[in-house]
């Protein structure tokens, strides 16, 4: 059991941050507000390009934001994602709502499940 809240919080930040998962946050208009860095290397990304963009931007399928906001809490969905150089990666996440300070977000913590790609995630 960690002692304090900010030990809780340390700790929190360091799985997301360290995890193998792509795990990244939407608002409830579909900006990009928090990602932990896998997605930003699986799509050649740099963390300023990721972070405060759509996810509309992000992939070329129609409705993708509908999608994600009408999956229920814990199932999956699978998002198309595009890298820099153009190739669709499809990403399974998992749809998890929390609310932070009143307002609400979506976390999709996802694995990549299709798509070549010459990029691999390494985590120590």
């Amino acid at each position: 059991m960690l002692a304090s809240g900010e030990q809780e919080s340390q700790f929190l930040t360091e799985l997301v941050t360290n995890s193998a998962h792509g795990i990244f946050a939407v608002d409830t208009s579909g900006t990009i507000v928090f990602s932990n860095g896998v997605v930003e290397e699986m799509l050649g990304l740099s963390a300023e390009t990721f972070l405060q963009s759509s996810l509309t931007e992000r992939t070329s399928a129609p409705g993708v934001l509908a999608r994600v906001r009408e999956t229920a809490p814990g199932d999956q969905v699978e998002l198309p994602l595009e890298t820099v150089e153009g190739e669709t990666l499809t990403v399974l996440a998992t749809s998890d709502r929390v609310v932070v300070d009143g307002t609400e977000y979506t976390l999709e913590p996802g694995d990549l499940v299709s798509g070549e790609t010459t990029r691999r995630v390494q985590r120590d």
